[in-house]
């Protein structure tokens, strides 16, 4: 007589643990994770937020300027760039922590690199939250503002901390690499003119907006936009 074996299989929890070692993996302690639902949502930011690496062509805005001062630096990214290096440690240090949101990505899909190639001290007591084997640059005031994909980094230019709401990154971006933003364009549909300090209005209470350039063009969230707990949209 033919034996039966019950075999579990519950495809959920599946996902939920090769969710947690991802987290893990990408040096985040994971305490404070109470729920199956904080695990993923938290999974899928820690790899919005990540830069993969592959080599990647580069492309530059066509009045793209970089200070003297920050050459060498530059170089030294293009090269990372090329060669499929890590990016990660120009972000900001503030990605040291597992809940950093960074609305600039979110919001218009742009990243933000220092200019720096002297390595930034961590506190010796992160939070259990916080990479703690993961090093950063030295913050700068002036950033390299740019379009990351799969396939190409656009440099949109160099600009100080001031313009994280700057509407001119979306018209760089229209002007120079239209295709990008196409398929975020609504069609039929009339935004706003948006000022900085409107912008920065809207993403500091957590809200989606269209914006209207110059040209009469519209365009959605580049980044997928916003839930009212400032996680990203796509990740819902």
């Amino acid at each position: 007589m033919s034996q039966r074996h019950k075999l579990e299989f519950d495809p959920w929890q599946d996902i939920v643990k090769l969710a947690y070692a991802d987290i893990q993996r990408h040096g985040f302690a994971t305490n404070g994770l109470k729920t199956d639902d904080d695990v993923i949502l938290t999974c899928l930011e820690v790899q919005r937020q990540h830069i993969p690496r592959y080599p990647r062509v580069i492309a530059m805005a066509k009045d793209f300027l970089c200070p003297p001062q920050y050459s060498t630096v530059l170089s030294q990214i293009e090269s990372l760039i090329e060669t499929g290096g890590n990016l990660n440690p120009y972000l900001s240090h503030r990605n040291a922590h597992r809940a950093n949101r960074d609305a600039l990505l979110f919001h218009w899909n742009v990243r933000h690199l220092h200019l720096s190639a002297k390595l930034r001290k961590l506190p010796s007591k992160l939070p259990r939250t916080a990479i703690a084997q993961r090093q950063f640059v030295q913050g700068t005031r002036d950033l390299l503002y740019c379009w990351i994909d799969m396939h190409a980094v656009y440099f949109i230019g160099v600009f100080t901390h001031d313009d994280f709401d700057n509407p001119d990154l979306i018209s760089i971006l229209q002007q120079n690499w239209p295709e990008l933003l196409r398929p975020y364009q609504l069609n039929g549909v009339q935004g706003s003119v948006l000022s900085h300090d409107q912008i920065k209005n809207l993403r500091d209470k957590h809200c989606n907006y269209a914006i209207a350039m110059s040209d009469g063009v519209t365009y959605g969230p580049l980044g997928g936009g916003v839930m009212s707990s400032g996680h990203n949209l796509k990740d819902r």
